[in-house]
């Protein structure tokens, strides 16, 4: 078999399509780069930062990558795409016109006999209580229905505001790897995944890469981001790897 790709997020839009434009056109470059050495391909969440589908409207921009995304589909790739939690209102577009297989929480699958996990992992920081309440919220059919009644004007400044004011309010200390001891994912994956002999586990989310052992079977990978490291993942059909473009 060829390899796999990992990719998490991009934020695509912040904070502004001109400023992304650069992140856009060089991931577009590395899909590229990989096409011919891939299977899969899997975008573990926060591609943009924010995506929601109207019944008649998609949020405008991203027309390179979603032509390089198609193009890859129509090659036989297959796509995998994890919401996060920027980005977990996928509903008919992108999987009709790209064939991705789209999952709000996490994926379990073999790739080349190799057991994996992969999620976003927004959903596995248990101690913020604030957070998982608020992406109940999120994630609730009458949630969405209310938001979908909202002119995509205001809908999407909404959600350009709260994305603005997350980063703000986001705690210093989060910006760096705080250690095995600490880091959330890490902490959940020993607790809760351990035990279920998984090769991989895979994460994004935390914008921070990073690859360690937790078991004597078990790798876990935190992605990093197409964002400040500019790193991805990628399995070679035995082993998986970090590596960073800058």
């Amino acid at each position: 078999m060829k390899g796999a790709l990992f990719i998490s997020d991009s934020h695509l839009g912040y904070p502004s399509f001109k400023e992304s434009k650069y992140r856009e056109v060089s991931l577009v470059n590395l899909l590229a780069e990989y096409q011919k050495k891939i299977d899969y391909l899997f975008l573990v969440g926060d591609i943009f930062d924010f995506w929601f589908e109207y019944k008649h409207v998609v949020p405008k921009g991203f027309i390179r990558l979603l032509g390089k995304l198609a193009e890859l589909s129509d090659n036989g790739i297959k796509i995998y795409y994890l919401g996060g939690n920027h980005d977990m209102w996928l509903f008919d577009y992108l999987k009709s016109e790209l064939n991705l297989i789209f999952n709000e929480d996490y994926i379990d699958l073999l790739i080349n006999e190799k057991k994996f996990f992969i999620s976003h992992g927004d959903a596995f920081n248990e101690s913020d209580k604030l957070y998982m309440i608020t992406r109940k919220i999120f994630k609730n059919p009458i949630s969405r229905k209310i938001f979908a009644f909202l002119h995509p004007y205001i809908g999407i400044n909404i959600a350009k505001t709260w994305s603005y004011l997350s980063r703000i309010n986001e705690k210093h200390e989060n910006l760096y790897f705080q250690g095995e001891d600490k880091e959330p994912l890490i902490q959940y994956a020993k607790n809760k995944l351990i035990n279920n002999n998984y090769d991989f586990i895979i994460f994004g989310h935390r914008h921070i890469p990073c690859k360690v052992k937790i078991g004597e079977k078990t790798t876990l990978i935190i992605i990093g981001d197409w964002f400040k490291h500019f790193s991805y993942a990628f399995f070679d059909g035995t082993d998986i790897f970090v590596y960073t473009k800058k």
